[in-house]
């Protein structure tokens, strides 16, 4: 399983960019319990609806 983000943009942080994406990242333990496992995880971004 992958997945990729791109960034364009001047003078970035790559290095703590990609430290705060890492830190969103599941282990892969967690990774293999699948659907029904992540939807009990905290979600701390609002629900998004389409106005």
């Amino acid at each position: 399983m992958r997945q990729e983000l791109v960034f364009i943009g001047q003078n970035m942080d790559e290095a703590g960019l990609s430290k705060a994406l890492d830190k969103c990242l599941l282990p892969m333990d967690e990774v293999l319990k699948g659907k029904e496992y992540w939807a009990t995880l905290h979600d701390p971004f609002p629900e998004w609806r389409a106005a």
